[in-house]
């Protein structure tokens, strides 16, 4: 089993001292570097078994701590809400069945910051062999898939915004969607 310890460094360079060579380096603008390609050759079997050593730099942990933070706060509200449906009969369905087949798998694996994972996992429910109509089922998927594209643009400004103390990230993460 793979284990990866991150270390926050306000730079590069403070990190390499005494590092195994098992460490990789993930800075700002990584696309490319040496350590890219260190990973990539890799085989599938050290990937797997060996620990590794990530050495993030500040700016690329505090990145990573308000796109989870901005995930969480957006995705919350959407999780722990029973969506109505179309009809009474079938938002009380929906009610019945919201903890046990939504919420609680997401409190059981963390998908309450993985929106796009856990919206696809409801998704995925057969809402009909539990009573919805088939139209209700419908349109919940639709908006469902509808919050998923939403949320993958967001995370998209979220990572070109910066951090809350005005710093740019250069707009180098891009993303495209295709859920289904």
């Amino acid at each position: 089993m793979t284990t990866t310890d991150f270390v926050v460094t306000d730079q590069l360079e403070s990190a390499t001292r005494d590092e195994s060579p098992q460490t990789e380096h993930m800075p700002a603008n990584s696309a490319g570097n040496q350590s890219d390609s260190q990973l990539h050759s890799l085989s599938s079997t050290q990937l797997a078994t060996e620990p590794r050593r990530v050495v993030l730099l500040k700016e690329d942990a505090d990145t990573c701590m308000s796109l989870m933070t901005q995930l969480i706060e957006h995705f919350s509200p959407i999780l722990f809400t029973v969506p109505p449906a179309g009809h009474m009969e079938c938002t009380d369905c929906l009610a019945s069945h919201w903890m046990t087949l939504a919420i609680q798998p997401a409190l059981e694996d963390d998908g309450v910051y993985k929106p796009l994972e856990t919206l696809q996992r409801i998704k995925n429910i057969d809402w009909e062999a539990r009573g919805l109509c088939s139209s209700c089922v419908k349109a919940k998927r639709d908006e469902w898939t509808e919050e998923q594209e939403r949320v993958w643009k967001l995370m998209d400004k979220w990572l070109t915004s910066g951090s809350d103390d005005g710093r740019k990230n250069s707009g180098r993460h891009t993303f495209s969607t295709g859920f289904q």
